[in-house]
């Protein structure tokens, strides 16, 4: 089970890399909270917060649960 946890994470990672490449993903706090402030204008699908956020982002965050999804992994290891 845990080997098929590891395979399932990194297609994640691999399928965020081509939508980044795509440039289908924003990312950075600033941008993204932009990006949602203004619902009619909104393409966000999903909104992807790193394990280690700040408290403070997560705040911010808050109003936004119809996109959020858990997401486990660090900054870094999200390629920040």
């Amino acid at each position: 089970m845990d080997n098929l946890d590891n395979i399932n994470e990194q297609k994640l990672m691999n399928l965020l890399g081509m939508a980044q490449k795509a440039g289908k993903v924003i990312s950075g706090d600033f941008v993204v909270t932009k990006e949602l402030s203004d619902e009619r204008k909104c393409k966000i699908k999903l909104l992807i917060v790193a394990g280690d956020a700040t408290t403070e982002t997560l705040k911010k965050m808050q109003g936004y649960y119809k996109y959020c999804s858990e997401f486990y992994k660090t900054y870094k290891e999200c390629g920040g």
